[in-house]
This record gives structure tokens, sequence and C-alpha cells, in this order.
């Protein structure tokens, strides 16, 4: 637990709880003032990667303090999850709300593409009631790094004896796969495969082996991942950088330049002339970029979009301009109660949401869902360790996917790993049920 206390007047101060088999650390103090924020890292399971969740508080919606806000958030390093009571009324997340000037330096630092972040909260979610007229609104915000915030699910559970609801943010894969998640090139060696093979016998020995087909399934990949680890090492890929948003051009660099010169020079010197300089670059710089963004869009999709007739392509492209991880191939897609399962489906409703929505939005709320295909008719025929072999024969060299098990490890698989993995498959079977890693 860490635990922030207000030191001075009634009330206030913040907690964070973290399940006690996950390392955290604290990043900062409580620091008193208008703004309450705790920082702790999590590490990330196996790793030596961690996410920094920032616990926050704003008192009012005249109180809050942007450049502690900012401090707070440019301690953290690495990816970052923002979750707290804002106290901020804005369009951006309460559609019948009137912003003010703190909630549009907070819709502006969202929206900022070199703070690489994403609002989590859906719009509208209703976060607060107003026990005087029983009308909701929305102050309780999440905001996540872009390469998280894909993954995230927000929903409100039962509610407490309060004003403000539960917020319930929940990131859609464990630690474990955001491990997985790394690219890396196993430095495999022929002569120590038996030693793999002791290594992966060992550990398979020493627990025991749950029955869920998730569960089962995320064992094995972990005892393999964990003893090539040990055994053969890897070279980490670096991945390519993400493209920056299309159509984010020099007019659209010098608008933003200019929007903030003009800001911090009437921060420092807040006359009647430098609010209306600071006023007028802000809507210049609203005018230009949302268009700049969107004529960029458009052309991207024009060009690199539409035309192609590979899914894969499309995929790819797709994945690089909005982070969306899942795979169109193994799965199927669904988009406003439509389903697409073959691959031409799925290039046709992918390129109408496309075309329909320029620019894309960041929000997962509205964005075509991959759904893996999980279930399927059960079936009584069980597999036999010949079946197993002559799958593993089949298989092409390479072709490592994103749990990390190269075909390698497959085809080298000792007697005791092979009749685990022949478990797992009869059990996926049985069930009708395809793990999702």
């Amino acid at each position: 637990m860490a635990r922030w206390d207000r030191k001075t007047g009634p009330g206030g101060g913040l907690m964070t709880l973290v399940k006690d088999n996950i390392p955290f650390k604290i990043v900062d103090d409580f620091t008193p003032g208008k703004n309450e924020f705790g920082i702790i890292s999590v590490k990330e399971d196996g790793t030596d990667n961690w996410i920094s969740v920032i616990n926050y508080y704003n008192r009012t919606a005249t109180d809050f303090d942007f450049k502690q806000f900012k401090d707070a958030f440019q301690k953290c390093k690495e990816r970052k999850i923002i979750a707290g009571d804002f106290n901020l009324h804005n369009p951006m997340w309460d559609s019948t709300s009137s912003p003010n000037h703190n909630s549009n330096l907070l819709a502006d630092f969202i929206t900022d593409p070199q703070n690489m972040v994403c609002l989590i909260t859906p719009i509208d979610l209703g976060t607060r009631l107003n026990p005087l007229n029983g009308k909701t609104s929305t102050i309780d915000l999440t905001i996540a790094s872009l390469d998280l915030s894909v993954d995230f699910e927000v929903v409100i559970p039962s509610p407490f004896d309060s004003d403000h609801f539960p917020v319930m943010s929940v990131l859609n894969f464990s630690a474990y796969r955001l491990q997985l998640m790394k690219s890396v090139s196993w430095k495999f060696r022929k002569e120590s495969w038996p030693e793999w093979q002791r290594e992966v016998d060992s550990d398979l020995t020493d627990v025991e082996l749950p029955t869920s087909v998730e569960e089962l399934n995320e064992k094995l990949t972990q005892v393999m991942v964990n003893a090539s680890e040990r055994v053969f090492g890897y070279v980490k890929l670096k991945r390519k950088s993400r493209n920056s948003t299309p159509g984010w051009n020099a007019a659209c660099q010098k608008a933003y330049k200019e929007r903030n010169t003009a800001r911090n020079k009437f921060r420092r010197n807040p006359t009647v002339t430098n609010k209306i300089e600071m006023n007028a670059k802000q809507a210049i710089f609203r005018k230009i970029v949302p268009q700049e963004i969107k004529n960029g869009w458009k052309t991207l999709i024009e060009t690199k979009f539409t035309k192609t007739t590979s899914i894969k392509e499309l995929w790819r492209n797709w994945k690089v301009y909005t982070g969306q991880r899942s795979s169109p191939i193994s799965g199927i897609m669904i988009h406003n109660g439509t389903t697409a399962a073959t691959t031409p489906e799925k290039i046709k409703l992918l390129k109408e949401y496309l075309i329909a929505n320029i620019p894309p939005q960041l929000s997962t709320q509205n964005r075509p869902t991959m759904q893996p295909i999980q279930v399927f008719p059960k079936n009584d025929i069980e597999l036999v360790e010949q079946d197993i072999d002559t799958i593993i024969k089949k298989l092409k060299p390479g072709a490592m996917g994103p749990d990390r098990i190269h075909n390698e490890m497959l085809s080298n698989m000792s007697p005791l790993l092979k009749a685990s993995v022949l478990t797992l498959f009869n059990r996926s079977i049985k069930e009708g049920y395809v793990p999702s890693l």
C-alpha cells in the first residue's frame, strides 16, 4: 500500500493499493497544495520494465495547477497511467458541460501529440451524482500512454455510499503478456537443446498444472520462454518508431510553437494585450491543426489503406498509426453490430470505418474491435502423440508469434512437455475453447 495523508486541513489524502505479489516503488511523496498526487511504479512481471501509476486529486475547477500536473507527468519516464478526481468539466469527456481555462489546459495536454497519451474514460461516463438535482457528470478521469490505451476497458461497478461512483479501469492483459510483446531473436544452439529440455521438465515437475485451458496455455508458454531465456538468451529487436500523426506538418508545428510562446508570455506578464494575443494564437492553433491532420489522414487512407487488397498490409498500416495490436487474421472483426469473419469482409469493414472516420479517433469506443475465435463446437475426439508429431513436422522454420514460442522449441519438446501440450490441445477440443495467448 502507498499512502499519502493530507498534512493540513480536514479530509483528503490519497491511497494506492497494489497486490502483494507485484513489485512496486514510490516515486514521489505526497505533495501538499491545491492539487495532490502520489506516484508509484509497478514492475512488469519477469522484466526490468516499469509502468508509472499517478494517483491524482484536484480540489476544485479553479484550483487546477497545470504546472504541477505537468511536473508529475514528467517525473515518470516510462509508460504512464494517470487516474483520479480532476474536478474539471470539458466537452471532451462530458459533452453537455461548459469548459473553463483549466479544463482546456488539460484537454490540450491530452491532444498534444508530443505527450503520447490518450483519454481512456469514455465520454459521458457519469462518475459523480449531484445529490441536489440527480444529474451525473464526468470528472473522474483515466489517462494512459498510447501503447497501453488500446487495451483498456473502463466500467462503473456497483456504487458505494458516496456521490462519486467507483471507476474500474481494466488493462486487458497480464503483466506477463506485456513481457511477451517485446520483440526478440532467440540465440538457439543445437548442442544446448538437451539442457533446455531438462530446464523445462524441472519447471513442469515443480508446479501443479492448472485445469483451465487459458491458464494452462499461459503456464506452458511461460515455462518454455523462461527456460529459453536461461539456456539460450536473446537479442532484443528494435521496434520501428511510431510514425508521427499524419498531417502534422511545419504549419502545425509553427502554430503549436506560437501558441505555447504566447501562453507562456501571458503567464509571465498577464496583461490584456498578452491575453488577446494568447487567445488569437490559440484560435489559430485550433483551426489549423484539426484541418491539417484531417487532410493528412485523408491522403494516407486514400493512398495506403483503401487501395490495398492485402489484409496483412492493411492491418500493418492500421497498427502503425493507431497502436492497435490484435491481429485480424486470427479473429472476428466487429463494428456497429456488423461482424466480419473472412478476409474480404474484414477489408471492406475496415475501409468503410476509415473513410467514415477521418481522422480515426484515438479513443477505442467506436473503433472496430477484434475478438479471437475462442469458441467452437465441442468435440470428444482426442488427439494422440502421433498427431502432435505430424503437426510439428508441418511447421515452417521460424514463424515466431507474439507469445515468443519459436517453432524450434516445439520441434525439440521433451516427452513430458509434449504430453502437457497434448493435454492442452485435448482440453481445448473437449471444451470448444481456444486460449487467447
